[in-house]
């Protein structure tokens, strides 16, 4: 019976694995405007591949640089560990307030890949907020 489960959460996870071709996605915001994101390369943590070890390296168009890596679902009651298989997650906290980026990546079968992101700008200090919604990414190459 181990053995079944162990199997099974094996599966689980080679199938939720991001799959993404590297380089440079095109979009558009909200408001029409081109945005666009390149993904860099792929690493695992440990040198194990595992979607919770997975990272991707990424730049934005305006030069900023993200590690994502796939959001951690934990539920202490069940002791279950598992992950947000549709999104790529990565924060960075400043001294005066914090940037985040979360990556949408679809695992249909028909038309799988990098769908969208969301780039958040909070200023604490400044009270203010800044978003950029990119959709509708298609990959242009590397």
């Amino acid at each position: 019976m181990k053995i079944l489960v162990l199997l099974s959460m094996v599966l689980v996870s080679l199938s939720s694995f991001a799959h993404l071709e590297m380089g440079t996605y095109m979009g558009k915001t909200d408001s029409g405007e081109a945005c666009y994101i390149d993904l860099l390369k792929v690493e695992y943590k440990f040198n194990t591949k595992n979607p919770l070890n997975e990272r991707i390296f990424t730049r934005l168009q305006h030069g900023q640089n993200f590690v994502v890596s796939h959001p951690l679902v934990f539920d202490k009651k069940q002791a279950d560990i598992s992950f947000e298989k549709n999104h790529l997650r990565g924060v960075i906290g400043l001294s005066y307030g914090a940037f985040v980026l979360d990556l949408f990546v679809s695992h249909d079968e028909e038309n799988p890949g990098l769908k969208s992101f969301t780039f958040v700008g909070n200023n604490w200090e400044e009270k203010t907020k800044s978003q950029i919604n990119c959709r509708q990414l298609i990959f242009i190459g590397k």
